[in-house]
């Protein structure tokens, strides 16, 4: 649109008093015609100050001498009017001969009364007749009590007076403020402002820039940023955990400030050890032979694992005699340690190699053969059967139980899976089945 120019886009605008791209009404002014308000509030009126502030006031009444009304009796403004004094010329205080008007008290051998008759100077009378009077009463022009003083220039009789300032003949500018008051109290500050409140003063920045707002950071900085977010001082240090700006106090692993961390030989905050499972704080121990939640003795029975003692060494098969004859009476057999705990056990007759019925040990089957990473193991028995199926290594000794119970009739099938403990190598697969024992190489490939 176009402005009040007539310009298409123009940013002109009627001010306040009409005019296009005017500067409105004047500063100071009340109004477009330059008017400015009177005393009276009035923009354009004509009320003025009196001489004593009063708006549109009549000033200092007829015959007063000030704003409050005071009169001059000739003593000054306000002053009450002379006094009549009378010489006291022999110190009695009483006065005598003729009275002299005074504006404040004379001193010495003057009173307010007329009242000696023997008035004798004890001394010497002046010329204007004042006993020891030294003739202080003479004006300028040698009249005694006249009127006549000197000015300021020491001419008698002359109109030259102080000035405000106290310099004679004066304009009163040898003492004027920077408001043009004689003897005021405004001064001009760095910044060029004239009053008299201190308090407004400007001041100079950090930069030497008087009425500047550069100003000292807590750092020491002019205009700088302080302390750093974060930081706890000038220096960049930060507080530690102990709340010490600047220490080097930190929580240790357990989360306590300044601590020791976990105990020597611990391994928690809680002072708990491995154990030998190495577990943290586990309750896992070493058995008598030395072996981490191993096997344990079981007074005439067997390990766990099968074995008699911490060597491997193997519980002896013994079989059921119920009638004594030294035969054995069951299929079914116990295997013992340390000797048969009844005497109707007896010590199973070793079967040679002859005597094995090799239909039994064609019912086991093992593949594959060298394996990696296992080998399966499927056998078939017809009636309820006691197998343990053990594995030793090449000279024999025993290693790992696979299987050690009485099994039902049927397909069976067992998975072995060697764990770190075995290497590559030739292992014995010991089968006990039916009252024999069998045994089978196999090739362990890792």
């Amino acid at each position: 649109v176009s402005d009040c120019a007539g310009e298409c886009g123009g940013d002109a605008v009627v001010d306040e008093c009409g005019e296009c791209g005017g500067n409105g009404i004047d500063e100071g002014a009340c109004d477009c015609d330059g008017n400015v308000v009177d005393c009276a509030g009035v923009c354009g009126g004509n009320a003025e100050l009196d001489e004593c502030g009063e708006c549109s006031g009549d000033g200092i009444a007829e015959g007063a001498c000030d704003c409050d009304g005071n009169i001059n009796f000739g003593c000054g403004c306000g002053k009450p009017a002379a006094e009549i004094y009378y010489q006291d010329n022999d110190g009695d205080g009483l006065g005598s001969g003729v009275g002299q008007y005074f504006c404040n008290d004379p001193g010495l051998n003057w009173v307010d009364n007329n009242n000696d008759d023997d008035d004798d100077c004890l001394g010497v009378i002046d010329s204007c007749n004042v006993c020891n009077g030294n003739n202080i009463n003479l004006d300028c022009n040698n009249e005694c009590f006249g009127d006549a003083v000197l000015d300021c220039n020491n001419e008698c009789n002359g109109n030259a007076v102080l000035d405000e300032c106290g310099e004679c003949d004066g304009d009163n500018s040898s003492c004027l403020d920077c408001a043009g008051v004689p003897n005021g109290d405004a001064v001009e500050d760095n910044c060029g402002t004239c009053d008299s409140d201190s308090f407004n003063d400007c001041i100079e920045d950090c930069y030497g820039i008087w009425g500047g707002n550069a100003v000292l950071d807590e750092c020491g900085e002019c205009s700088g940023d302080g302390i750093a977010e974060g930081a706890c001082d000038c220096d960049g240090n930060v507080s530690d955990c102990a709340g010490e700006c600047g220490g080097d106090a930190v929580f240790d692993e357990c989360g306590e400030c300044g601590g020791n961390g976990i105990a020597e030989g611990a391994c928690d905050c809680d002072g708990n050890v491995v154990d030998c499972a190495g577990e943290c704080g586990g309750n896992a121990v070493l058995d008598e032979c030395g072996i981490c939640e191993g096997k344990m003795f079981f007074g005439n029975f067997t390990y766990p694992d099968g074995t008699c003692d911490c060597e491997g060494a193997l519980p002896i098969d013994y079989c059921y005699d119920i009638d004594g004859d030294g035969i054995n009476d069951l299929e079914e057999f116990a295997s013992f340690c340390f000797g048969a705990p009844l005497d109707s056990f007896i010590e199973c007759e070793l079967l040679n190699v002859d005597e094995i019925e090799v239909e039994d040990y064609q019912l086991f089957s093992f593949y594959p053969n060298p394996f990696n990473p296992s080998i399966t193991i499927n056998y078939n028995i017809d009636k309820l059967n006691h197998i343990r199926i053990r594995v030793l290594d090449i000279n024999g000794r025993y290693l790992k139980t696979l299987l050690n119970s009485n099994e039902a009739p049927g397909n069976h099938s067992i998975v072995w899976e060697p764990d770190a403990f075995f290497s590559s190598g030739i292992y014995l697969l010991e089968i006990k089945f039916n009252n024999q024992t069998f045994i089978e190489k196999i090739n362990y490939i890792k």
